[in-house]
């Protein structure tokens, strides 16, 4: 029965290591594969280095990302997952929700020309509302998103006929421009929220 304990134990922490392993997380599949990249790393930091970050990269890719995809389903019942992102160069890509009145466009995420609503939808209670209708594929709460926002430009915007939410995303820091994930909205004169795209 102690073999059976310890074996446990071993696994378990072997798994907690892989899975939660600082700075792994930001590199990529391909990482240091191709001849440029080795160079380039090369230059910056020297033969050694480079060697050491080839080995762990190697490693990465071989032992930790296969083990970690395997372990991702288990990880989100029981709410143990967690990303080591320290000291990175931020986000690749971002994603922004743009509203349109009658096809003027009065809201953007990040935005300090197209600020309409903007207290509103930055509130730290609504935030994540926003953020998952934006970033996910499904999100459920997208209707009563824009059912606020209808019912806000309805007040600020009498004569309105049409209110368009539109959730983009942008590869980062580069400004290519924006493509469209998904477009909701409500018309006049139901005011009844739809999926559009």
């Amino acid at each position: 029965m102690q073999q059976m304990k310890a074996a446990a134990i071993l696994v378990v922490w072997s798994c907690m290591f892989i899975l939660g392993t600082p700075g792994l997380d930001e590199l990529r599949q391909d990482e240091l594969t191709t001849e440029a990249e080795i160079a380039r790393v090369t230059e910056m930091v020297g033969p050694t280095v480079t060697g050491m970050a080839i080995v762990v990269a190697d490693a990465n890719r071989r032992v930790r990302l296969p083990v970690e995809r395997r372990l991702r389903k288990v990880q989100r019942p029981f709410r143990i997952s967690q990303a080591w992102s320290l000291y990175t160069g931020g986000a690749s890509r971002v994603g922004r929700l743009e509203i349109h009145v009658d096809g003027e466009l009065v809201y953007r995420s990040v935005d300090d020309e197209h600020r309409w609503l903007r207290p509103v939808l930055r509130h730290r209670r609504l935030r994540p509302v926003v953020e998952t209708t934006v970033e996910q594929d499904h999100p459920k709460n997208w209707k009563g998103l824009v059912r606020l926002v209808t019912e806000r430009a309805r007040r600020d915007f009498p004569d309105a006929t049409d209110v368009t939410l539109t959730a983009t995303r942008a590869p980062y820091p580069d400004r290519k421009p924006a493509k469209v994930r998904a477009v909701y909205g409500a018309s006049a004169p139901e005011w009844i929220p739809e999926r559009r795209r």
